[in-house]
């Protein structure tokens, strides 16, 4: 991720019961501990109990972009065989970090395609044409 935050508006810190404040803090939290317990979270519960169809959308986004690019930089200055590190993660099993950047890496992935189709469907029903 190129280092668009920068020109973003500061926003406040992202609340503590954020999931990408959770996901961001892993590699923090567990760096160095040997085979550390990975605490899955329910992000549709999240999404209900933290009221996000009242969210700010700029302020999503610049948190978004705040916490991805802090964390890219941390990984990016990990020795390689950190990645190979492993924890117990308390729904898949045992994964490594590696295998962690990927499922967070994937699962942003999954939903900006979501938000595309989302668009064009809407697009569509107000006769606009997509792009």
């Amino acid at each position: 991720m190129k280092s668009s935050a920068a020109a973003l508006p500061r926003s406040k810190p992202p609340s503590p019961e954020s999931p990408e404040k959770n996901w961001t803090s892993t590699p923090r939290r567990e760096n160095g501990t040997s085979r550390p317990t990975l605490t899955p979270f329910n992000q549709d519960s999240w999404a209900d109990n933290l009221d996000y169809e009242d969210a700010d959308i700029a302020e999503a986004f610049t948190t978004f972009h705040v916490l991805r690019n802090d964390t890219a930089k941390l990984l990016s200055n990990l020795p390689p065989e950190v990645f190979e590190y492993t924890g117990l993660h308390l729904e898949r099993g045992e994964l490594t970090l590696l295998s962690l950047v990927e499922i967070f890496g994937n699962h942003v992935l999954k939903h900006a395609d979501q938000i595309k189709a989302a668009r064009k469907a809407f697009k569509a029903l107000a006769g606009l044409k997509a792009k």
